[in-house]
């Protein structure tokens, strides 16, 4: 009897070493069941094992470790009501993911986390952070911190900025012309790096004088002024439309002129495009004869603060949940557990019938 119970002690000893050792692994804990296929540190993900698509975070996650979901195939992400911090590349190299929205609960977020991704347009916001025209702004919406990557035509960068973030356009290569308000005075060096709004093709639009301007010939990109116009027509009572241009050190400013009659003025239609910003109708001139359709017609919508972004992206309705595959390991432990459980209740039986049959045998002798 003892040596059975001490082998029933083994067992159990060997199974919890085995269940605790093998499907816990020290530094790391598995998420509850059904989300196994992510590995946390506490609250954050550090890793992540399953085959993408659709994935549900695990209830109560904090937090996206730097590269965790990288070039994973991921194509939609939910069940982020908690995070707190997005880290480096988080969820970068994901051509399949088309959205994302920012949780209320979001306090750090990574400039990269979403490079090389398909979202053209982001949505929600956070005491940290916050979207317009879909794009992320850090703050109040002071800095334009991160442009959609695959937004594409034009960006208004909204009216309560007052600053542009290094690498805030990087990898936006879709968008070639950048609309900046007289509110931004800060525009950091690289800002536009990686992004359609380089010399030769992009265009930046703005204000004489302003940074926007100064940062356009600090890096020969096509600078086109948005108030030489209010000049031209304070000094003239006439609708029609004229232009003109000024070369300066790093590029060429050209002006663009308000023209009050809904009628175009103009004959020559094929050189001239337009577009509207603050509820008015420019003009666009070519400054270079030699260069015909110098900007393709634009339609901006009214407001500065308002946005914009080409391919527009309705959420998808298609539910996202985890991937339900049951775990192997977990399969192999309770195979195991039920393996030694069985051959507990046999030693039992066994023992027993042993024992009535001894018992009977001392009765037969004692007869």
């Amino acid at each position: 009897m003892r040596r059975g119970l001490k082998i029933r002690q083994l067992f159990l000893a060997f199974f919890f070493v085995l269940f605790f050792g093998y499907i816990f692994p020290a530094g790391t804990v598995r998420a509850s069941e059904g989300t196994s296929d992510f590995v946390l540190d506490g609250t954050t993900i550090t890793g992540y094992n399953g085959a993408g698509g659709a994935i549900t975070l695990p209830n109560g996650v904090t937090g996206v470790a730097g590269y965790v979901f990288q070039n994973k195939g991921i194509t939609s992400v939910s069940g982020t009501g908690t995070l707190e911090q997005i880290g480096e590349k988080a969820f970068a190299d994901n051509a399949g993911l088309t959205s994302f929205t920012i949780p209320s609960s979001l306090d750090t977020l990574a400039q990269n986390a979403f490079s090389g991704t398909s979202i053209s347009s982001f949505n929600g916001s956070s005491g940290e952070y916050t979207t317009s025209g879909g794009n992320i702004y850090s703050g109040s919406g002071a800095t334009l911190y991160i442009v959609a990557p695959a937004a594409s035509g034009s960006v208004i960068v909204a009216d309560t900025a007052t600053a542009i973030a290094s690498g805030a356009l990087s990898g936006a290569t879709g968008v070639t012309d950048l609309y900046i308000p007289k509110s931004v005075t800060t525009i950091a060096d690289g800002a536009t790096t990686g992004s359609g709004v380089i010399a030769p093709d992009g265009t930046i639009y703005g204000y004489n004088g302003t940074a926007a301007e100064t940062y356009a010939n600090n890096h020969s990109i096509r600078f086109v002024s948005l108030d030489s116009n209010n000049n031209n027509n304070n000094n003239n009572n006439t609708n029609n439309t004229n232009s003109g241009s000024s070369t300066n050190s790093g590029g060429t400013t050209t002006y663009v002129y308000y023209d009050d009659d809904d009628d175009d003025d103009d004959d020559d239609d094929e050189d001239d495009d337009e577009a509207t910003y603050n509820d008015r109708e420019y003009d666009v001139e070519d400054d270079d004869d030699d260069e015909e359709d110098l900007n393709e017609v634009t339609e901006i919508p009214a407001g500065s603060g308002a946005g914009y972004a080409a391919a527009n992206h309705s959420l998808d309705s298609t539910p996202k949940t985890a991937d339900g595959d049951i775990d192997p390991k977990f399969v192999f432990c309770v195979a195991l557990f039920l393996v030694g459980l069985a051959g507990l209740i046999f030693a039992r039986r066994r023992s027993l019938i042993h024992g009535v049959n001894r018992d009977a045998e001392e009765n037969d002798e004692l007869d």
